[in-house]
């Protein structure tokens, strides 16, 4: 099942503009809401073409990890991780150009239309040496696992090749499909306990960094979060970006409770923005029945609100 409404254009209702009444002297204020998130385009890896062929890369590298087939020499060890590196490549990179095409798509064709450019999907040689760099990444993390000594090692050889080629080549990572790559190879970190970021201080390193160029485009910003381990790529993003109602209701219906739990709740300050929060959250998790809502609703109406558990003092209300 896709991660996000498909074909169905959202239908907005319109309702009176009734302000929100922020402080209640009559409920305690909702604790704090915890941050959840779940890979958003799991299931088109799982269940799309381009999808499959990265999971085929990723079976076949386990099948020759030097583990299960100990290599016999140096240089059947280094042809097997040339041929290896080279099959999530290009299936990673396949994988993401559908991604890139179907949120433009999204975007520009499903209510509420924006307007949006289309992204270059072309690569330089460059580019094309930095992806190839992050799939050996990922094998590694295959073949040892995260934190492993050749893991750690791979990973800073691609930190310092970055760091180098950007002194000559300033914005080559700056692509969004080699932004993706590195994003994807990322969160797989991220879920084995590693410690890698998207985008760091700019005090730490010197590409992909948090005043970005990258976090100010909204399909960028779209196609990172849904090939995000986390949720921290909407926080970086440009503040225009996070308040645009549009954009903000693509992606609710893009990732559910998951992203609707980090936007600012001034976003739908009014009965009707908060109708449309409703119907784009709606429409995600009725596309997406493996996925489970995890936000508690306070109120429907005449404004919607959030909270994380049931409590006592609630349950008059629920009932």
């Amino acid at each position: 099942m896709d991660v996000a409404a498909q074909n169905t254009s959202i239908e907005f209702a319109n309702s009176p503009n009734t302000k929100r009444q922020r402080h209640s002297l009559f409920r305690a204020s909702p604790e704090p809401i915890p941050a959840k998130w779940t890979l958003p385009c799991e299931e088109y890896i799982l269940e799309s073409d381009a999808g499959k062929g990265l999971k085929d890369a990723r079976d076949l590298a386990k099948k020759w990890s030097p583990k299960c087939r100990p290599c016999k020499s140096p240089d059947e060890y280094r042809e097997r991780v040339t041929l290896l590196t080279r099959k999530i490549q290009k299936t990673s990179v396949f994988l993401v150009k559908s991604l890139l095409y179907r949120a433009h798509q999204r975007l520009t064709m499903m209510a509420p239309v924006m307007y949006v450019d289309e992204a270059s999907t072309m690569l330089s040689c460059t580019q094309e040496g930095a992806v190839e760099i992050i799939a050996r990444w990922q094998l590694f993390m295959i073949w040892y696992g995260v934190g492993s000594p050749e893991e750690r090692a791979i990973c800073f050889y691609l930190c310092q090749w970055c760091s180098n080629t950007v002194k000559d080549v300033p914005l080559f990572m700056d692509h969004i499909v080699v932004a993706m790559c590195f994003n994807l190879a990322v969160a797989e970190n991220r879920t084995g306990g590693g410690d890698a970021v998207m985008f760091a201080p700019v005090e730490s390193r010197n590409f992909l960094t948090k005043d970005n160029s990258l976090l100010t485009d909204p399909l960028s910003v779209y196609c990172l979060l849904e090939t995000s381990g986390d949720g921290s790529v909407y926080h970086l993003a440009e503040l225009e970006l996070r308040n645009d109602v549009d954009f903000n209701l693509h992606l609710i219906a893009m990732a559910g409770d998951d992203v609707l739990c980090y936007i600012d709740e001034d976003l739908y300050d009014s009965s009707l923005l908060s109708t449309w929060v409703q119907q784009a959250r709606n429409a995600h998790y009725q596309c997406n029945p493996e996925r489970k809502p995890w936000l508690r609703i306070i109120e429907t109406d005449p404004l919607l609100k959030f909270g994380s558990t049931i409590r006592e003092w609630d349950i008059d209300d629920i009932l």
